[in-house]
């Protein structure tokens, strides 16, 4: 950077100089302080959700105008996505109208040192597209000690691998960008555990991680361009050839640490997948068993006369609330369940607070709502011509376009698991069981999910939720070291469809776009 502009920054209870780059956006240069808002989009001012406020407040750009409300622009709302930095501004976060952020910051704890013998510990992470889940263990005698969770901080560079490999291809030092983010996000779970429960760093003697293949390669430093074009190939699969320390990861645990990064199958069936198979046994199933774990991608393994089959499906980030006009992540207010009782629409929202938005678990709920009282068609068209609100006093709506979103990805998933069983020679009939995992399918009700059409219709009482099944394969892996052999067993033997160019899976991928009357 050439030459710089000062600005302000005020973001929760901190206010700040910062030296801006005057080329990049208001977005890009928060990212480059700390300060993390949502930008699903990668800023590419489609979402709207990158707000803030500026002082001066400089003319709306058209996405302004189309993404906010106009008193919120006569307040000086804008998206940091759209503007870049002058001279003497002042960047307000977090104020009236603002998206939700976060400051990265690795909380630098000096942990004490426990008394008596050296006890060992480990941590095995789930590092999902959009949540990361880390569970501490003592390895001595196998008990959890905690869990701590949060948002992907990557969530600032989009909401989707998609976006995060075009942030890594398109921003000079980009991977390098994304990967410190989520090494730092580790390791301030490290440090909180550390404080909380008073362990010295340097008796954490093992890591296990599941994650997709992208996320695998962003924490790694590897070039992940090779996942978002054809023909889809990754740089590495990962798995017990892949060495990788503590160290070379900037995890400041014990530096002989073993590190096991749980191996993929293919780009976009990763190794999230093949710790939930080995969480569930499904390689040991008997009967045909379809897996299932939905979120940005919906990536998905059956096992079928001894043989396990995988494929995924783009389902893109609906489900995670992003590109949904009043969507959400699984915050505190988000509404996560819509029924009807009697002619009344009622809703739950998260930790029963006022309504600020709609999770994905809710979206699911709302669109089969529409569809149980005919508000929508078979073809998606809201009959009204309105938004269907789901709160007055928020404002919380569903609009036509949302409507659409969920089509697009429910079909998506759909006609993936209708191709699978199709290669496999299997029928809807002839699966035992349904299992459904991932934050996201967790958290769903299974009704709603066969009313829209996102599960087999017919199939609801195959259908068993088995939570967070890639977390408890990678702890699996954490404490008996014979599991990762088993892990990487599954992903070698797995069998992948490749659906991009499949004539079966497009065919089906129109048909799956209606809504069943």
């Amino acid at each position: 950077m050439s030459h710089s502009v000062s600005i302000t920054i005020q973001a929760g209870n901190r206010t700040f100089p910062y030296a801006a780059n005057p080329d990049a956006s208001i977005l890009t240069n928060l990212i480059q302080a700390g300060i993390l808002l949502d930008a699903p989009c990668n800023g590419n001012g489609t979402c709207g959700k990158c707000r803030v406020t500026l002082s001066p407040a400089p003319e709306p750009s058209s996405a302004d105008v189309r993404l906010l409300p106009q008193e919120l622009l006569e307040d000086g709302l804008r998206l940091a996505c759209s503007h870049k930095p002058v001279e003497g501004l002042t960047v307000l976060v977090g104020g009236k109208g603002s998206a939700d952020m976060q400051v990265e910051k690795g909380v630098q704890v000096q942990a004490q040192v426990a008394a008596g013998s050296r006890e060992r510990y480990g941590m095995a992470v789930d590092i999902g597209t959009t949540t990361v889940a880390a569970y501490f263990y003592n390895l001595q005698n196998g008990t959890q000690i905690c869990v701590k969770s949060s948002t992907n901080l990557q969530r600032s560079m989009g909401a989707d691998v998609i976006s995060r490999i075009a942030y890594c291809n398109d921003t000079p030092g980009g991977l390098e960008t994304i990967s410190h983010l989520i090494r730092g996000q580790l390791q301030g779970y490290i440090d909180q555990f550390c404080a909380e429960y008073q362990v010295p760093a340097d008796q954490i003697d093992a890591v296990s991680i599941a994650a997709n293949t992208t996320m695998l390669h962003l924490l790694c430093k590897v070039d992940p361009r090779g996942i978002a074009n054809a023909p889809f190939t990754p740089a590495s699969l990962f798995g017990d050839t892949y060495r990788v320390s503590a160290a070379d990861l900037d995890l400041r645990i014990n530096p002989a640490a073993r590190v096991y990064l749980c191996k993929c199958v293919a780009g976009y069936v990763g190794g999230d997948i093949t710790a939930g198979a080995l969480a569930t046994s499904l390689p040991s199933i008997q009967k045909p068993t379809l897996f299932i774990d939905i979120g940005t991608n919906g990536e998905m393994m059956l096992v079928h006369n001894g043989k396990l089959l995988s494929c995924a499906t783009a389902a893109g980030p609906a489900f995670e609330g992003a590109h949904i006009s009043c969507g959400t992540g699984s915050v505190e207010g988000a509404i996560s369940s819509v029924q009807w009782e009697g002619d009344k629409l009622c809703i739950r929202t998260i930790g029963d607070k006022p309504a600020v938005g709609i999770c994905g678990s809710g979206l699911i709920d709302a669109i089969a709502a529409m569809l149980e009282r005919n508000v929508i068609d078979e073809t998606g068209y809201i009959e009204s011509e309105e938004d269907f609100v789901l709160d007055a006093a928020s404002g919380v709506a569903i609009t036509q376009q949302d409507v659409r979103e969920i089509q697009l990805a429910k079909a998506a998933i759909a006609a993936g698991i209708e191709t699978m069983l199709h290669c496999a020679g299997v029928g809807y009939s002839d699966l035992d069981a349904i299992l459904l995992a991932g934050g996201f399918g967790s958290k769903i009700n299974p009704a709603s999910a066969c009313r829209i059409g996102l599960l087999p219709m017919g199939q609801l009482s195959k259908i068993k939720v088995v939570g967070n099944a890639a977390g408890a394969g990678a702890v699996m892996a954490l404490l008996d070291p014979s599991q990762m052999e088993r892990i990487d067993r599954i992903a070698g033997e797995c069998e992948y469809i490749e659906l991009s160019e499949n004539s079966f899976f497009n065919a089906a991928y129109i048909d799956q776009m209606a809504f069943e009357a």
